[in-house]
């Protein structure tokens, strides 16, 4: 049994146990913990205090512990000394509980966890010896700014942040082939980087009971709203089929809808398409929901400009539903184009129009695509082997010399 230290910037720990899983990066995190804690590592997760669940609430199979860090969000930081005040706050709390109880193995989920953590180590190296630190970086500023022109929430402490951390750590897990290529031109060391990709839980994300076919066909869309997501180019495509609609998930929480300048504009796009009634925003929902939205869609289509992962391609393939992706980031991975779904290039609305009728239209494409959408999914991305190639790249690390020690000054 090892004693790992799973560290996340994203979340208060403590709602990975009372089921508030906002984001699908939130569900990954608890995945994660969950698969060496079933095979009998002893797991404690650290986390930002955010506040709003009590200790007796997040009582239960998963060991957490929140650790102030101030008011900071690190996915909407912009006060770069606000965002450094808080690391410092986090590497100090980190440091205070490893040299008590000294982790074997530390597992970081994102660039701010990541920094806290190294920081943290190198604190109490001296006393408790240097541990192993594995990280994982869901997704890199530098390609965000590459595609948009505009650093990333926490830059620029995040930009330099993530170019130590490709050095420093002693294995660096890249969610999919693609990532795995930017982490090695960050300068990565190749022999200390390997791809793991996220896990879906197929016990939950499972096909719906069949039901009657539907004269008007669904198509569903997973996005935060932000511009880079190609939500306008879903809307134009979508609305340009007949007997169509679209729900797009995701964005503000619900109450916020009528309110939000982003809403707004889409429902604007919309009704300049003529479709504004065939267009439905559900907000912000909990994972948990996921499946039965997903599983209403005749087909799930994902076409961000750029991505990490892309976790909602897995979950939609995982309830046997096509997916049209745009051929970036994991979708290139998870998504087999001809097989299971259909791959088009970012930013071409016209080739989106040209897949999504076709898929539409065509019961028999359709069908054929679903059959295969399951099988694939589970073989590849479902938890047990991830939780597998997870606890192997543990050992290898545990094995090895830590880079920390390299470093140390």
């Amino acid at each position: 049994m090892t004693r790992i230290a799973m560290v996340t910037g994203a979340c208060d720990p403590r709602r990975l146990e009372v089921g508030q899983l906002r984001t699908g990066l939130h569900a990954q995190l608890h995945g994660s913990v969950r698969g060496p804690a079933a095979a009998g590592h002893e797991v404690i997760v650290h986390g930002p205090d955010r506040g709003g669940v009590s200790d007796d609430e997040a009582a239960g199979q998963i060991l957490t512990d929140p650790v102030p860090t101030g008011d900071v969000d690190i996915d909407d930081a912009t006060d770069a000394h606000a965002v450094a005040a808080g690391l410092e706050r986090f590497a100090d709390g980190l440091a205070l509980r490893w040299r008590s109880s000294r982790p074997e193995l530390v597992h970081a989920f994102d660039w701010y966890a990541a920094t806290a953590a190294e920081r943290a180590l190198r604190a109490v190296q001296a006393r408790i010896g240097p541990v192993p630190l594995v990280v994982s970086l869901p997704s890199l500023g530098h390609v965000h700014r590459r595609h948009l022109g505009e650093t990333p929430a926490g830059a620029p402490i995040r930009l330099a942040a993530e170019r130590e951390i490709t050095r420093k750590a002693d294995l660096l897990v890249a969610s999919c082939v693609d990532q795995h290529r930017e982490l090695l031109q960050l300068g990565a060391p190749r022999d200390r980087t390997v791809t793991i990709p996220h896990g879906v839980d197929g016990a939950r994300f499972a096909p719906p009971r069949a039901g009657r076919p539907r004269e008007v066909k669904n198509v569903v869309t997973v996005s935060d709203l932000a511009p880079h997501r190609g939500t306008e180019a879903v809307i134009a495509a979508t609305l340009r089929v007949p007997d169509t609609t679209l729900t797009i998930i995701g964005g503000p929480p619900p109450a916020l809808l009528g309110t939000d300048a982003r809403v707004a504009e889409l429902r604007a796009f919309a009704a300049r398409h003529h479709g504004i009634d065939r267009v439905h925003l559900t907000g912000r929902v909990p994972n948990e929901e996921m499946p039965a939205l997903l599983g209403a869609a005749d087909v799930v289509v994902q076409v961000p400009w750029f991505t990490g992962f892309g976790r909602a391609a897995i979950e939609a393939l995982a309830c046997g539903r096509p997916v049209i992706a745009s051929a970036v980031g994991g979708q290139l991975d998870s998504v087999e184009h001809g097989t299971n779904g259909v791959l088009v290039p970012a930013r071409d609305t016209h080739t989106l129009y040209d897949a999504l009728r076709k898929v539409l239209l065509d019961p028999r494409c359709r069908a054929s695509l679903a059959s295969a959408a399951r099988p694939r999914t589970l073989d590849r991305f479902g938890w047990p082997r991830v939780t597998d190639a997870q606890l192997q790249a543990y050992e290898r690390v545990a094995a090895a010399e830590p880079a920390l020690a390299e470093v140390a000054t």
